[in-house]
């Protein structure tokens, strides 16, 4: 059996029995460890006390039973493999506050700048960037606006500036490259500032989400490119998709219809479809792809059918489920999440997200409450949230009803 941990981080705590008045600063927190073994009993006698009460619906808890609140307070002290990092009232403004996490630096914003910490609440960055993207390869693209002039640059995780503010926009650095944009032009850029693609000597330039490739268009088509600006895919395609463990979707010039190619240009599932879904094999041996009908039937990699083309919409696979939507009589629509071979797993919840991540799924319910779903569709995080989102590097930020405290929670791994 897995162990149960809750960390708290700071004074503040926030639970179910009521909160601290009081704010400390987090750096003068020690961290305090709580363990428990799990028992699956219990959970699911627990999920059945709250289903009225908070699992299908928001209810207030002035409002519940005392074996509901009882019932609660229990769940949430014994949460499945979740460490809770809960951030002071002053260290974040209103609104989406917190804004992402990567390589261990937590993203906020406070008076519309964006800032760093680390996830012990320690302030690394200040708040000094108008805007800001995520960290990736080291660095991370900052807007400034010193003396009014808006430009983009790159900092590292110390806050030393790598590349000067000069452009008009700066994407992620991925692999050793990244995309940079100046008076409508784009072009590449490597680690040390230089120039590796000529600025505008492609109509536009995006990410291939494989390492150091790029798609690319001109005059004559779509085409992928390296850092060095070597040809890889030649330009004569009406569309190449980004790239998902080196399988992307095209179509020629001279049609409409979509296959599966490789980082080489190979074909490896004809171009005989009329869609595929978002990033197709990315997580998996198996995509949806859709007819003439506009039905979607599950596809392997060898181009196999895996079931009929009996749904209406197809998502992407990960960590083995992927959303589809099924029409029914009345034109009602449910959505569901199945497995690879299409047999349905989960029903009855709206996703906010469409994938898993680190076996959660963000969900909501027909009261708009919040929470969080395991693959197997069990609650891990009730749904009495006001809005939650990942953040990255398995955080995720959720904001709560009744005060608006917003708690960060590390994901640690829920089978």
């Amino acid at each position: 059996m897995k162990f149960l941990r809750l960390l708290i981080i700071v004074a503040c705590v926030v639970i179910l029995t009521g909160c601290t008045d009081e704010a400390t600063e987090m750096n003068d927190i020690q961290p305090t460890i709580a363990a428990a073994t799990r028992d699956p009993a219990r959970e699911a006698e627990l999920h059945e006390i709250l289903a009225a009460a908070v699992m299908e619906a928001v209810m207030p808890k002035a409002t519940m039973s005392q074996r509901e609140l009882r019932a609660l307070e229990e769940y949430e002290n014994n949460k499945s493999e979740f460490i809770r990092l809960n951030l002071t009232a002053d260290k974040i403004s209103s609104g989406r506050a917190v804004y992402s996490c990567s390589e261990d630096l937590i993203m906020l914003r406070r008076n519309d700048r964006f800032g760093f910490i680390n996830i012990y609440g320690e302030f690394i960055i200040p708040f000094d960037y108008t805007g800001a993207y995520t960290f990736s390869e080291g660095l991370i693209a900052v807007l400034a606006s010193g003396g009014g002039n808006y430009k983009w640059g790159y900092i590292d995780k110390t806050g030393e500036v790598v590349i000067p503010m000069f452009y008009g926009y700066a994407g992620m650095f991925d692999g050793d490259y990244a995309i940079v944009y100046q008076e409508d032009k784009t072009g590449v850029i490597d680690k040390s500032g230089s120039i590796t693609v000529p600025m505008g000597e492609y109509f536009d330039i995006s990410r291939a989400n494989h390492e150091n490739l790029f798609i690319a268009s001109d005059e004559a088509g779509f085409g992928v490119i390296d850092g060095h600006n070597n040809i890889i895919v030649p330009f004569e395609y009406n569309y190449i998709g980004s790239f998902n463990r080196g399988f992307a979707v095209f179509s020629r010039l001279d049609s409409v219809k979509r296959g599966i190619m490789n980082t080489r240009g190979e074909v490896i599932i004809p171009d005989i479809y009329e869609d595929f879904s978002w990033e197709a094999f990315g997580d998996a041996d198996v995509a949806f792809a859709s007819n003439d009908t506009r039905k979607y039937a599950i596809i392997n990699i060898n181009g196999e059918l895996v079931t009929d083309f009996i749904f209406d919409i197809g998502g992407m696979f990960s960590e083995g489920l992927a959303r589809v939507e099924i029409r029914g009589e009345n034109f009602r629509v449910t959505q569901h999440y199945v497995d690879e071979t299409g047999d349905i797993i989960i029903s009855g919840y709206q996703p906010t997200y469409n994938v898993f991540r680190n076996g959660t799924l963000i969900v909501t319910n027909a009261n708009y409450g919040y929470g969080i779903i395991d693959r197997a569709g069990r609650i891990v995080l009730p749904l009495i949230y006001n809005i939650i989102y990942y953040l990255g590097d398995g955080l995720i930020s959720a904001q709560r009803y009744e005060n608006g405290t917003w708690e960060i929670y590390k994901i640690e791994e829920i089978g």
